[in-house]
């Protein structure tokens, strides 16, 4: 049945996702890139398949011009979507501290990074589209009904390649959240210490034990995130915008504020113009901030500021 495919196509990335952050760094990324191209081979076949099959006969590219009206379009969802999409951009900015060479060195890294990143969403999309070109047949399962169009086993294959995404993703995200979980369990001071000391449970691997494996750590972060995959995409997405949202406020408010009490301490980057510049960059952000909150639903606002005495506290 679909609840029982839905049941499993959560429990199979959340296993091996269990699984891979059970092993040493090293072995996850080797899984890791081994699981990569089977994410983008499925797409290349399908492109194959359907034009050796006849179905890029009648692909129009006019029908991009078919755009929904402004009124319809659910913007808390799609602002939300673009954010989630974008956090990667956000980590390539944590390999700043491991560069070596300097800013050029970093500001090459950081740009191949993002065409890489582009390129990982463009792929996928643009060989769907040239099957089924039009936005009104697109929404949630989208690649697996663009593979059924052409035939029952591409679908299959497109459902087997939606999770092992599914599993690299989890595995990237799981791995840093897992040792923070770890670090709020066994803090020794007491009166910092924010989960249960059962949660740090670990152990260590490699030469002399030099690799620690926050378990408990990783099977809570799992289970949270199993339990939050039965909640529909709408409330997970706009919930984590508004938390975003928050944090972000608290980031960029503490750096503008550094920027006026402290204007002549070294920085390895500044924003040219000042203060009006930084305003200027702001303003087009805020717009699209208001919006979302503005067409976000009542229960995914509650939710995304409910969460803040949490992160507060932690």
């Amino acid at each position: 049945s679909n609840k029982t495919l839905f049941v499993v196509s959560l429990l199979v990335p959340t296993i091996l996702g269990i699984v891979l952050n059970s092993m040493s760094p090293d072995l996850q990324t080797r899984a890791t890139l081994v699981l990569t191209p089977m994410m983008y081979i499925p797409f290349v076949v399908l492109f194959v398949y359907a034009w050796a099959d006849g179905h890029l006969d009648h692909t129009d590219v006019n029908v991009l011009l078919d755009a929904p009206k402004v009124a319809s379009i659910p913007w808390s969802v799609f602002i939300a979507t673009c954010v989630w999409c974008s956090g990667g951009c956000d980590r390539c900015g944590n390999v700043a501290g491991e560069i070596i060479g300097g800013r050029r060195t970093y500001i090459l890294g950081l740009t191949i990074a993002l065409v890489l990143g582009v390129i990982n969403y463009v792929l996928p999309v643009l060989m769907c589209y040239l099957v089924e070109p039009h936005y009104k047949n697109w929404g949630t399962g989208f690649f697996a009904r663009v593979g059924d169009h052409v035939s029952a086993g591409m679908g299959q294959m497109m459902i087997v390649t939606t999770m092992f995404a599914c599993v690299v993703q989890y595995t990237a995200a799981i791995f840093p959240l897992a040792r923070l979980l770890w670090a709020a369990a066994v803090v020794p001071d007491p009166e910092r210490q924010v989960l249960p000391r059962f949660i740090g449970f670990s152990y260590r691997v490699g030469p002399g034990g030099s690799v620690l494996i926050p378990m408990g750590g990783t099977l809570l972060a799992s289970l949270a995130c199993f339990a939050l995959a039965f909640s529909s995409y709408e409330l997970l997405v706009e919930s984590f915008c508004v938390v975003r949202i928050f944090n972000l406020f608290l980031q960029y408010g503490a750096l503008i504020a550094l920027r006026i009490t402290e204007p002549n301490t070294p920085r390895p980057f500044a924003i040219p113009g000042g203060l009006w510049a930084i305003g200027a960059m702001l303003t087009p952000f805020l717009a699209v901030v208001v919006l979302m909150l503005a067409t976000a639903s009542t229960l995914s606002l509650l939710i995304g500021f409910g969460l803040q005495p949490l992160f507060v506290v932690v």
